[in-house]
């Protein structure tokens, strides 16, 4: 008797607890969602997702407030919300260089970005161009793998950063293309392509967003896009794999994440009302402009498993390329 009483008593428990957890899902949001962008306003990550947080706004009712923690490479925020109460209420946007890079760049992090955060669901790719400087004696890749081949070393690229996608696309294309660059790393996007349009550097792997004006200036001459298919922004541009290496490929990707031990259910629920803003039309323009590639459809299930994959393939190409965060 004692024994069907405690399990009873379990299963009341049991019965109890899954009802509150779908009574959450059902009220949630009740209030407004914070949305930790970690990095400074003005940006292509802040500018994106005021966009979509107003069209998830409008879809759940509730305002979402878009709040800047910059810092340390994205490291400052995405701890905030790794450390925050976890009740689908305080969300980040996460990217490449936040969830899957970070751990491996800085060693003392404290908090493990897979383990303290949950991912909700993904938002965009956005893909490096090959570009250099027009007056350059090469205006395909192929000939500046060839040019590179016959002056090792002598060939600079430029990047907004050690450790950055801009930094690691470089590495990659030396490894599967055989030439030697010499890493020129700059603080931030804007010196390096000032450098590259004066000549004083030769070549830089950046985003469609910055790249695009500067293309139709005929400042800069795009070489190659780093993505399966070419990019309907510049149409014209081939792709690596056109060029001959596929092996090249590489983007940056974002999506939302949450505090570790959200319920289920409010993960879903936040995931499906993400998934639909970005189908939003002005969302949808705003990321078809800057030449990046909505995850629409990519919920948990299908973020997950890409994210473990993307934290392989970083984690080897840094200690290959011996980056490091200063």
């Amino acid at each position: 008797m004692k024994f069907c009483s405690t399990l009873a008593a379990f299963a009341a428990a049991t019965c109890l607890a899954l009802a509150g957890t779908s009574a959450v899902a059902d009220t949630y949001p009740s209030r407004p969602i914070t949305w930790i962008v970690p990095f400074t306003p003005g940006g292509i990550t802040d500018s994106g997702a005021r966009i979509i947080a107003k069209a998830l706004s409008e879809r759940i009712r509730q305002p979402v407030l878009v709040e800047n923690r910059p810092g340390a490479g994205g490291v400052v925020g995405t701890e905030f919300v790794a450390k925050s109460k976890p009740d689908g209420y305080t969300m980040v946007y996460g990217t490449a260089g936040t969830i899957a890079t970070n751990p491996v760049l800085y060693k003392n992090l404290s908090f493990d970005t897979r383990k303290d955060l949950v991912a909700v669901h993904g938002m965009a790719v956005s893909p490096p161009v090959l570009v250099a400087n027009p007056e350059k004696p090469y205006k395909t890749v192929a000939e500046f793998i060839a040019y590179a081949k016959k002056n090792p070393e002598k060939v600079n690229f430029a990047s907004a950063g050690a450790g950055t996608t801009t930094h690691l696309a470089g590495e990659l294309f030396q490894q599967v293309t055989g030439t030697k660059l010499t890493h020129v790393p700059y603080k931030g996007s804007a010196p390096a392509l000032t450098d590259v349009i004066a000549g004083v550097a030769d070549v830089i792997f950046d985003y469609p967003v910055t790249i695009i004006p500067l293309a139709a200036a005929d400042k800069l001459r795009p070489l190659a896009t780093l993505t399966p298919q070419r990019l309907d922004v510049l149409p014209n541009v081939p792709t690596i794999a056109e060029s001959g290496y596929p092996d090249g490929e590489i983007s940056s990707w974002s999506g939302i994440f949450v505090a570790k031990d959200t319920p289920p259910d409010v993960v879903a629920k936040l995931g499906a009302e993400f998934g639909k803003a970005l189908e939003d039309p002005a969302v949808a323009k705003y990321f078809a402009d800057n030449g990046q590639v909505r995850l629409v459809g990519w919920t948990k299930d299908k973020f997950d498993p890409f994210i473990d994959k993307e934290m392989v393939k970083w984690k080897k190409l840094i200690e290959a390329s011996g980056a490091k965060a200063f």
